[in-house]
């Protein structure tokens, strides 16, 4: 996405949030759904301009900068609950 690549992904796990964007989903246990979405993808210029630029905006959600803040977060927490227990 980050590259400008027209993004589609199955409609479970995390996919959804990473993707972010309802049309570009389908049900991986579905060939025909998978097969209708990658024809889709391939074959009408509209919708893959729409994923394309989509994508572009929804991969500066994620960083790596900000996935290591929330995790030195989460352990910082962690110490602070731990440091609060008594021994």
């Amino acid at each position: 996405m980050a590259c400008g690549a027209a993004v589609i992904g199955a409609n479970t796990t995390s996919l959804p949030e990473v993707v972010g964007l309802d049309e570009a989903m389908f049900d991986p246990l579905s060939v025909p759904d998978i097969t209708a979405k990658m024809s889709q993808v391939l074959g009408d210029d509209v919708f893959r301009a729409k994923l394309r630029e989509h994508g572009l905006k929804q991969a500066k959600k994620f960083s790596w900068d900000e996935s290591a803040m929330r995790a030195i977060a989460a352990f910082e927490q962690c110490v602070v609950v731990q440091s609060l227990k008594p021994c």
